[in-house]
């Protein structure tokens, strides 16, 4: 997760979208210890808040890093693996490149090493292959992530609370979906009630999605915790 360093005065002053990057980023820092917020990288989040990851690269000095303080291969990968798992729509070698601040030849290498073990998937786009997170791998992850760090109690206890939010909405509102709270929003609501009910619409459909991985989780809680021993038995 995020740690606690604070952006400079500088970075602060990079303009709108710096800021809103820096409200995501401070958002996350406050909830890191919910799991319903939890996930891998910083795609849902910045989706979440409607950011593109060439925000949060260049607004996050967690993230950045100057040629400066390249250390080899392994760093490289690892910049051009950050910005990859990071975008909100599939992107070519030539705009990751550019986001991590290296070669194309060198981003289409390590590119078709991430598409190899799974990690990237790809799509064309014209005479373009583009790049994004392999969804399925991603999914697994998660729930991966999940079990290692939380225990099946706090797992349970955490759905049970999401679904008593979603109950919740469904009561307030009486409304049984996120997309029938935004056809609530009309003319005649107060314009402060109308941005209350699409972000509870917007909180109602990301719960959804926390309640399903951590169902998940639950699930296979007992299947991965015997592997895992079985895997470091002697």
């Amino acid at each position: 997760m995020v740690g606690s360093q604070q952006p400079s005065t500088d970075e602060r002053d990079q303009g709108n979208d710096c800021t809103e990057a820096w409200r995501a980023i401070s958002f996350l820092e406050s909830e890191h210890s919910s799991i319903r917020y939890y996930d891998e990288g910083f795609l849902d989040y910045f989706d979440y808040f409607n950011l593109d990851s060439n925000i949060y690269t260049a607004c996050n000095p967690r993230s950045r890093m100057d040629s400066t303080e390249s250390t080899g291969d392994t760093t490289t990968v690892a910049q051009i693996r950050a910005v990859a798992m990071t975008v909100r729509e599939p992107k070519n070698a030539g705009e990751i490149a550019d986001i991590a601040g290296v070669a194309r030849n060198t981003a289409e290498k390590y590119l078709t090493q991430l598409v190899e073990t799974n990690i990237l998937t790809t799509v064309q786009h014209g005479r373009e292959t583009c790049y994004y997170p392999d969804p399925v791998t991603q999914y697994f992850n998660q729930i991966r992530e999940l079990v290692e760090t939380h225990q099946k109690d706090d797992l349970t206890a955490e759905l049970a609370a999401i679904r008593e939010d979603i109950e919740e909405w469904k009561k307030s509102y009486a409304v049984d979906s996120p997309d029938e709270l935004r056809t609530s929003v009309g003319d005649e609501i107060p314009a402060a009630e109308r941005r209350q009910r699409q972000q509870d619409a917007a909180d109602w459909e990301y719960y959804e999605h926390q309640a399903t991985l951590i169902k998940q989780a639950i699930q296979l809680y007992d299947t991965i915790e015997t592997t895992r021993d079985q895997r470091v038995a002697p």
